[in-house]
């Protein structure tokens, strides 16, 4: 057994989907709607087989800045090298979002940084 996807609700659907392509590789899929429920969801896929389903319901109130919520802590990618992860963490610098930590050598022996994505998700980059 493995897990599919996660998915997650967004309020800008079209940014967080920019967001994950331009900083993690992610292949989009084309939008899909349900006008029965007005939900829009995109389908992204990593090189690693992973995937992730970002929603937007347009009668959903979300509060991106909660710091202590429900659902999953953080997403984790993993690359091969040190230097792969501090180029990911500068393009991030440049584009102006947050880093939480690193990077830096984790006890466990990863070269690790936390960031925030657009909508205050924490992302935990890692090699």
């Amino acid at each position: 057994m493995r897990i599919e996807y996660v998915a997650m609700y967004v309020s800008d659907l079209e940014g967080m989907k920019d967001y994950y392509c331009n900083f993690f590789h992610a292949t989009c899929s084309e939008l899909h709607y349900n006008s029965k429920i007005e939900m829009k969801i995109y389908y992204l896929s990593f090189d690693s087989g992973a995937k992730l389903k970002l929603m937007h319901k347009v009668d959903r109130q979300l509060d991106i800045h909660k710091q202590i919520r429900t659902g999953y802590s953080n997403l984790s990618f993993q690359v091969e090298t040190k230097e792969e992860v501090e180029r990911i963490v500068m393009d991030l610098q440049n584009a102006k979002f947050e880093i939480l930590s690193g990077p830096k050598m984790t006890e466990a022996g990863n070269f690790e940084c936390s960031v925030k994505d657009p909508e205050w998700n924490q992302i935990d980059i890692f090699a």
